[in-house]
């Protein structure tokens, strides 16, 4: 073989090389991308989904405090019932014994809101409640 012929097949194989390498690093950046695009349609959802949470959680608290302002809520009520009306409480804490009390605020806001105390027996039935509106 000439010397002209074999630096052409280096050259040609250096070229091929190169074509393989660009297409081999392509197809990763192509997979990453789309692992990429997955995690980010799948935080929109979760995002959307926090966001539907906080709007029933927020409609809940609102319309319990419409409630107990109305004189509307009644003592003896199972506390399922009210998480099933109003929502989940944002955390519920024991006192004096088997008794339970549970707050509900704005989920929004951590301070500035009225806040609403609902008090459980140890069978988990509606004592009491206390509204405290929010004062600037």
């Amino acid at each position: 073989m000439s010397m002209q012929k074999i630096n052409a097949r280096q050259s040609m194989v250096k070229k091929l090389g190169v074509v393989f390498i660009v297409l081999m690093v392509s197809g990763c950046a192509a997979h990453f991308n789309f692992a990429g695009l997955k995690m980010v349609k799948a935080w929109t959802n979760n995002q959307k989904a926090s966001e539907a949470y906080l709007a029933k959680q927020r409609t809940g608290f609102l319309l319990l405090a419409q409630d107990i302002r109305g004189n509307a809520l009644e003592k003896g009520i199972p506390k399922r019932e009210l998480i099933l009306h109003y929502g989940e409480p944002v955390f519920c804490q024991g006192i004096g014994g088997k008794q339970e009390k549970c707050l509900y605020r704005d989920p929004t806001k951590f301070s500035r809101t009225d806040k609403a105390y609902l008090f459980f027996n140890e069978d988990a039935v509606l004592l009491s409640w206390e509204l405290i509106p929010y004062e600037e």
